[in-house]
């Protein structure tokens, strides 16, 4: 990068060596709210040793994610994470990303996604009966087991309880590391225990590809070991394990994330509890089936609430490729970008009272998502939107079902709550609540 092209562009002051990555991890939305007020919509910061320009606003996401003159490298721009998740949808780019998103697509479409929420809901259901009734326990990671539960039959069709373990212990060690702020594998750190996992779970998924492209297996693992391309042929191997490692990596704790959102929002708006118990009590007493989902438009709307609220990712960075200009600003060929849809889905001038839960907003006669069409983009945006989005939703709504059949939640402690948006928005306490058991 060309830090004479970029010196131009005001910048944030920062701290030797760390620069603003303290800051950014403590407070990110008050980091960047403050630059913003400070510096207008162009501004640079340091972030885990590198430099971004930031391109702050709805306008922005959008130029960045639809990116028309293919300038624009997710790859790059996620390359902190590559040594974990390479080879992944996020980490291709361009003519490689479309035909590898093309090859994927069909493991989504609407049959296979019936049997993913046939599979999914006899989980949630047995999963749920056993959940603590009458006493104090802690949301978020009592919802991260049972994610992590569906992640193991659904996506890889594993039906042994230590193999399942096994497996999600070595992929929560590479969710640690995503998230460390060493990002060299130095022993004992929690990146080198991540690129352990990886290659664990690499031999681990290679191991089962035979059986699994000869067999019948409704689980997305065996989906994608039966993909073929337009000429009839099948990912490699090493295409198999590192589509299907990224997929647990955005699938798992952004579902996770989601949920506890939702409840977090409902156990202070009791009167959303109630609508969404009584969607649920007009369908049938059975698991969710997919012909349900379209009837679930209540929890829709207090989905799309919960995730404006606590985006999974609220900053997508990018790598420049050509130089370009943006608002009187050359942006030079190899910086790094950042734009946040989780600050545009905080901005009044989209959103009545924007720090308020408020699931009405994306009903049909408000519609304030729809005021610009990046108004509302938790699942990016662009060649690079989230290829799971649907099946999130529909992980979502078949917990959601099963959980108000037999539930209603309340705050086991008085106050509010604290989140720590970043590398994945989590309560730092947990979210402590209590359950209550409804009459059948």
């Amino acid at each position: 990068m060309s830090a004479t092209t970029n010196a131009t562009i005001p910048a944030a002051p920062a701290w030797p060596v760390v620069g603003n990555s303290l800051e950014i991890v403590r407070d990110c939305y008050g980091f960047h709210g403050k630059q913003f007020a400070r510096f207008g919509s162009v501004y640079r910061s340091q972030f885990f040793g590198a430099e971004r320009v930031n391109l702050y606003g709805a306008d922005a996401v959008e130029t960045v994610l639809m990116d028309k003159n293919g300038i624009f490298s997710s790859k790059s721009g996620w390359s902190m994470v590559g040594g974990l998740f390479g080879g992944g949808l996020m980490l291709r780019d361009f003519s490689d990303h479309r035909a590898h998103r093309r090859m994927l697509q069909p493991a989504f479409r609407a049959g296979a996604m019936r049997d993913y929420l046939s599979h999914m809901s006899r989980e949630v259901e047995a999963r749920l009966d056993a959940w603590p009734v009458g006493q104090e326990f802690r949301f978020f990671w009592q919802v991260r087991a049972l994610t992590l539960s569906i992640a193991s039959r659904v996506f890889m069709g594993i039906e042994d309880e230590a193999e399942c373990k096994r497996l999600g212990a070595l992929f929560l060690a590479e969710l640690d590391a995503s998230a460390s702020p060493i990002r060299a594998p130095l022993p004992l750190t929690p990146m080198r225990k991540g690129i352990n996992a990886r290659a664990e779970l690499r031999r681990t998924f290679k191991a089962m590809i035979p059986e699994r492209r000869a067999g019948q297996g409704e689980d997305i693992f065996s989906e994608f070991c039966r993909l073929t391309d337009e000429e009839g042929r099948h990912l490699s191997d090493d295409e198999i394990v590192d589509h299907f490692n990224f997929l647990l990596f955005a699938a798992f704790d952004t579902t996770t994330t989601a949920l506890t959102a939702m409840m977090w929002g409902m156990v202070d708006h009791p009167e959303w509890q109630d609508a969404v118990a009584a969607e649920v009590a007009t369908l049938e007493d059975r698991p969710l089936t997919y012909d349900d989902l379209d009837r679930m438009t209540v929890t829709d709307c207090v989905f799309k609430e919960a995730l404006r609220l606590m985006p999974p990712v609220p900053f997508i960075p990018r790598g420049v490729t050509e130089e370009f200009e943006w608002e009187g600003h050359r942006i030079a060929a190899g910086s790094s970008v950042t734009v946040a849809p989780g600050l545009v889905m905080m901005d009044p001038e989209f959103w009545t009272d924007p720090e308020r839960f408020d699931p009405d907003r994306f009903s049909s006669n408000r519609a304030e998502d729809q005021s610009h069409r990046f108004a509302w983009s938790p699942f990016g945006g662009g060649a690079h939107k989230c290829i799971g989005m649907h099946f999130s939703l529909m992980e979502v709504k078949a917990v959601t079902a099963a959980f108000f059949r037999r539930f209603r939640i309340s705050r086991a402690r008085a106050g509010p709550t604290a989140w720590q948006r970043l590398p994945i928005p989590r309560p730092k306490d947990g979210l402590p609540v209590n359950l209550r058991r409804v009459a059948a």
